[in-house]
């Protein structure tokens, strides 16, 4: 049996011989109850693929087993590896870093889910791997990740939070915060607070791939100027007189003192369409 609590995380590190790396972000999830709520959130059928990223001491990968599906965990510790394999023999290892040895095996999986207790360092880089690139992309992804990307994630327009990476996400997936979660859930705490987030990938983008670049392209420049008013960033764009924008804005329902952050993916969509018919 896995451990669950905090003392046994501590107990399980000494017997092992080993200790949590936090060069690589190692900080081992010890509250129960933030797994099971996970797994809820991922819906997970026996039977069913599930991705690891960082499974450290195993807890979550216990759990996930436990479930009755079929979990290939990525780990780059080397006393990690040695760890999981003694103690889960039914786990699938793969050793070393999941950016490089990710598109090869995923490839092999067929559908799959990714659940997982992430290094907080590697957050965008894997949902690049899992959203951009030609990799298969997942059915879902449910990952424990900093509270601040978590909120920019899941932001709506409107929200203080909300950046180019909302919209990037909300073209592709359908994304809810689960639950928050302390730096007292792990051992040893992080200097931040997380959140549980549930990633939905969309079966088809809302945005044609074909035009999904040059409209990201068009977002991305226009949220470099966040802090401004939308008109005077887009005037600066186009060339042309911040009223004259102040009306194109107007004309889709928007007010003229809007920011990026404010908009909606549809009002991006007409607004993009206004741009470039």
């Amino acid at each position: 049996m896995q451990p669950r609590s905090l003392e046994e995380i501590g107990a399980r590190l000494r017997r092992a011989g080993a200790r949590a790396n936090t060069e690589l972000g190692q900080h081992f999830l010890a509250d129960f109850s933030v797994i099971e709520k996970a797994i809820a959130a991922a819906g997970l059928v026996p039977g069913e693929q599930v991705v690891e990223v960082g499974p450290g001491l195993g807890v979550l990968s216990e759990a996930l087993l436990d479930k009755g599906v079929e979990v290939t965990a990525f780990e780059i510790d080397p006393m990690m590896v040695r760890v999981l394999r003694e103690d889960l023999p039914a786990l699938r290892v793969v050793p070393g870093d999941v950016l490089i040895k990710a598109p090869e095996v995923l490839a092999q999986l067929g559908v799959y889910k990714v659940v997982a207790n992430i290094p907080y360092q590697i957050s965008s880089p894997l949902l690049k791997l899992f959203l951009e690139t030609d990799v298969p992309r997942p059915i879902s992804l449910t990952m424990l990740i900093q509270k601040e990307m978590g909120e920019r994630l899941a932001a709506k327009a409107g929200d203080s939070a909300r950046s180019f990476i909302s919209i990037l996400i909300e073209l592709q997936c359908e994304v809810s915060i689960v639950c928050k979660v302390p730096p007292s859930a792990f051992v040893p705490p992080p200097a931040v607070d997380s959140v549980v987030v549930h990633i939905k990938v969309r079966e088809t983008p809302l945005v044609m791939p074909e035009l999904q670049r040059d409209f990201l392209r068009f977002i991305k420049v226009s949220f470099l100027g966040r802090r401004k008013q939308l008109k005077n960033v887009l005037a600066g764009i186009r060339g042309c007189g911040h009223e004259e924008m102040g009306d194109v804005l107007e004309s889709l329902g928007l007010l003229r003192s809007a920011r990026a952050q404010e908009l909606s993916l549809d009002s991006w969509l007409a607004l993009y369409t206004k741009f470039y018919p």
